[in-house]
């Protein structure tokens, strides 16, 4: 890996691939309509969804702490400072976690409640060290819960409410005329397909609830779509963490309306990387329903459905050096940087008032993205002099 990394500030590393598909579901919906919002689910959690992943509160075998909710992760995992206590079983198991592969060792519970839902069926986790993943997200992250435990619920996501409510399946119904296939991925864990009408054909992108960022693309699709003229590079690096915490860059890309029913899709925008995925940044354009069991899952469109995929607004371009610090190493000619002043060898200091080395890189880049609204304020170095710059 190069001492020097580049990323880019742009607008839609966190909405790279905000897919604006709806499902129209009518009022007697068993799935995702009234029906089910009235039944009882046994588990309710308040959520700041998309602002940050969903977190639960957890008690394994006496020892508590906040885990993810994750649809990307085949089992549930405790992190290794919170799992001292527990029994080794002196078994591995493959573990899929931020796009990563990673063998772990298993550990024995004797009972694992999630909010005030009892899962003492829950016999094994995985243990593996998830400070890297706290550090990318800025929030304590004690584990995570997989698909093990999620695989036997009724998921609903609801980011108008801010809410998250699992259901057993005897509770809903089933209706298969509200909802559309929920596919997997070898891992066990759901992906939804994406008709490509250039290709003729779908591509499958996992759903992951616990990816922060909008989607991504495998190198196979990127070639898929390259053949037919269906993608292009939009020229922006981007730097990004890995689930061990170490860096690495990703390029941006923008491709050909893509189909999903009778929905369409304008020039999504996406990251590259290992699997075809659809994170926190894609689902918050929806209330969702996943139903596990029954391999269905149900839309409609929230309040952030309407937004589009954006490209660059901000125009900086930075180089991470081999000290840690941020400087400018390309101003795009006629940007919102260029005309403000930015100007390159900048060092960047401060965000709105917040240091950059408190902030998590994708919550940067989140704060940066939004320089086409309500403004980003600059604190920046320059030849041993504080600029403050302003990005309407």
């Amino acid at each position: 890996m190069e001492t020097s990394k580049v990323l880019y500030i742009a607008r839609s590393l966190n909405s790279s691939f905000l897919m604006c598909l709806a499902i129209l579901i009518g009022p007697s919906s068993s799935i995702i309509g009234q029906d089910a919002i009235s039944r009882k689910p046994v588990l309710s959690q308040r959520m700041s969804f998309p602002l940050l992943p969903i977190r639960v509160s957890v008690s394994v075998d006496g020892m508590s702490g906040w885990f993810v909710v994750d649809t990307g992760a085949n089992i549930t995992i405790v992190d290794s400072a919170k799992g001292r206590h527990l029994a080794r079983l002196y078994t591995k198991k493959g573990v899929r976690i931020e796009g990563q592969d990673v063998v772990c060792e298993l550990y024995s519970t004797k009972r694992l409640v999630m909010g005030s839902l009892d899962c003492s069926w829950v016999g094994s986790v995985a243990v593996m060290d998830l400070s890297p993943l706290s550090r990318h997200m800025a929030i304590q992250v004690d584990g995570i819960i997989g698909m093990d435990v999620l695989s036997r619920y009724v998921a609903r996501i609801n980011c108008d409410e801010g809410v998250l409510q699992l259901f057993d399946p005897e509770a809903i119904p089933y209706d298969s005329k509200s909802a559309l296939p929920l596919e997997r991925v070898a891992t066990g864990c759901p992906a939804i397909d994406v008709f490509v009408p250039g290709l003729g054909e779908t591509a499958r992108f996992m759903i992951d609830t616990g990816c922060v960022g909008g989607g991504s693309v495998d190198q196979p699709t990127i070639d898929a779509f390259a053949k037919r003229g269906l993608a292009e590079y939009t020229g922006i690096n981007i730097m990004r963490a890995t689930a061990d915490g170490s860096p690495g860059v990703v390029r941006q890309l923008r491709c050909k309306p893509m189909n999903i029913g009778q929905f369409h899709l304008d020039s999504p925008m996406f990251i590259t990387a290992d699997e075809n995925t659809l994170g926190i940044d894609w689902i918050a354009r929806f209330n969702i329903v996943l139903d596990f069991p029954r391999s269905r899952i149900a839309l409609s469109p929230s309040r952030r459905y309407g937004l589009p995929d954006r490209s660059d607004y901000s125009g900086v371009i930075i180089e991470e050096n081999s000290q840690g610090h941020l400087v400018v190493a390309r101003v795009v000619a006629g940007s919102t940087a260029a005309r403000h002043g930015v100007r390159v060898g900048d060092e960047l200091d401060a965000v709105n008032d917040r240091r950059v080395s408190e902030l998590p890189r994708w919550e940067l880049f989140r704060v940066m993205s939004m320089c086409d609204g309500g403004g980003v304020g600059l604190t920046l170095y320059r030849d041993k002099e504080i600029i403050q710059v302003l990005l309407p």
